[in-house]
């Protein structure tokens, strides 16, 4: 599963697939299932073992968002503080939290839309 697509690297080209696009598993080459919790982050498989039971799901963020996000770690890097604040509020503002964590940003969805 990916949030927004997965390319395919092999023999010097590349193959992309889209969000929401399918493809057979065999194009992966061979596979096993790991055991869970074998190197994969808890929270990886606890989405995993949601969808599969038909559990709710946290929503994926827009484009718009992540380009924000992807903004905001620029402004960061920058040590521009003033406009890493701005681009958080506009992605609250778009209905998602950022929090800075040690492994990079993560969203969440706000509970309730800005007012």
């Amino acid at each position: 599963m990916g949030r927004d697509g997965v390319t395919l690297l092999r023999g010097g080209g590349e193959e992309r697939f889209t969000r929401r696009q399918t493809f057979p598993l065999s194009e992966l080459g061979p596979f096993q299932e790991p055991e869970p919790g074998a190197g994969i982050p808890l929270e990886v498989w606890e989405r995993v073992l949601a969808a599969q039971s038909g559990a709710e799901v946290a929503p994926e963020p827009p484009s718009e968002v992540l380009a924000l996000v992807e903004e905001r770690e620029a402004a960061r890097a920058r040590r521009d503080w003033a406009a890493a604040d701005t681009l958080r509020k506009q992605i609250a503002a778009l209905g998602w939290q950022v929090k800075d964590t040690p492994t990079g940003p993560s969203l969440e969805p706000l509970s309730e839309m800005p007012g």
